[in-house]
């Protein structure tokens, strides 16, 4: 593929990177710098506002490890071993390892593993962006993205195609999973969205949970396992211990955003809700005790998904929640991210523009 430019002003795109072992690609305006991991599931490992040199992703305690000598033995496939935190995209299935259709599938399996083609399309001082793809092996489907930044505007612009190359019908979750941590996330937080329902995830992810399994509740306001008033728009301290899963959902608008209150600047993304109808909410408040994190974590995964419940691809079957394509049929859909300051809260983001209200 085409290397990229060599300007150093305006929107600039780099694709001949090689990061700690792995193929990578930077594009950066004004703005923002988005570097995308292409031999590691195009992920998203950093998403950088420029203006106040906050990087919102949040990085593991191991941090990007350089690719495997020898292939895993772990049931999960891997997933957790060479977690490096930031953002991944997972299709075809979201949860723990199962069985399914004949494959056999891994954490969050397969499309965070795998390497992602690129090409670019789009190089110029007024806008930038890369068209990757990637063929799972484990299922028949071609997922296609093209990333895009466009000058003056700290908005990542991201363009879907989800094909069935197979001859028989498939089942799939489809869903992004950014993370966002320190020293962008800490107690004068706020998440807003448009969500009316939040929905435990059953069962709980850790010994020591915070929220009740399986409780529902109207957003934002929730009861812990002690009874005690817990406002989920809202951030505890890494000293709370706890690691819950919930799900936002009836949404009423696809977007959601989290505001640092205290230097004005925040994080947000809008989508589809008709195609990604739940945000999955992973709360790691310190709580992850034992291998691979050993408790030091402070963190939220706010994740756009089809489906709910993250757990595995045939439980989404077997629960008729999983979406389907027939063979040669495509779902498209389009999402972006963004970067904001001067907020402390935010009344929606426009998937058209990505304007914050």
């Amino acid at each position: 593929m085409a290397l990229g430019s060599v300007r150093n002003w305006g929107c600039r795109l780099e694709t001949d990177l090689v990061l700690r072992g792995w193929r990578a690609a930077v594009l950066e305006n004004e703005l923002l710098r988005v570097t995308v991991l292409l031999d590691k599931g195009s992920n998203i490992y950093e998403f950088l506002y420029k203006p106040q040199d906050v990087d919102f992703m949040w990085r593991t305690p191991q941090g990007l490890r350089r690719p495997p000598s020898v292939p895993t033995t772990r049931a999960d496939g891997g997933f957790l071993e060479y977690y490096e935190g930031a953002w991944q995209e997972i299709m075809p299935s979201g949860g723990p390892p199962c069985s399914w259709g004949g494959s056999q599938f891994g954490q969050h399996d397969e499309t965070p593993q795998l390497n992602w083609d690129a090409t670019v399309v789009g190089d110029g001082p007024e806008s930038v962006a890369i068209r990757c793809s990637v063929q799972t092996v484990r299922s028949p489907f071609l997922l296609e993205k093209t990333l895009r930044l466009v000058s003056g505007k700290a908005a990542l612009f991201i363009d879907e195609r989800l094909t069935n190359y197979g001859a028989e019908t498939w089942p799939y979750m489809w869903g992004h999973h950014p993370a966002l941590g320190e020293p962008f996330l800490d107690e004068t937080c706020r998440l807003d969205c448009a969500a009316q329902t939040v929905i435990v995830h059953e069962p709980a992810l850790t010994p020591t949970p915070r929220l009740p399994a399986g409780g529902r509740f109207a957003w934002p306001h929730v009861e812990d396992n002690a009874g005690r008033a817990v406002d989920l728009s809202t951030f505890p301290p890494k000293s709370l211990g706890h690691t819950d899963l919930a799900y936002l959902t009836d949404l009423t608008d696809g977007w959601y955003a989290v505001t640092n209150t205290s230097r004005r600047v925040g994080f947000g993304m809008a989508w589809d809700p008709a195609v990604f109808r739940h945000i999955w909410y992973w709360q790691a408040f310190g709580g992850n005790s034992g291998h691979p994190w050993f408790a030091d974590t402070y963190n939220v995964g706010i994740e756009p998904w089809t489906t709910i419940p993250g757990s595995g691809l045939a439980t989404a079957v077997e629960q008729g929640a999983a979406y389907e394509l027939a063979p040669g049929e495509s779902q498209t859909v389009r999402l972006l991210a963004v970067a904001y300051e001067g907020l402390e809260r935010v009344g929606g983001i426009s998937l058209a523009t990505g304007d914050v209200a």
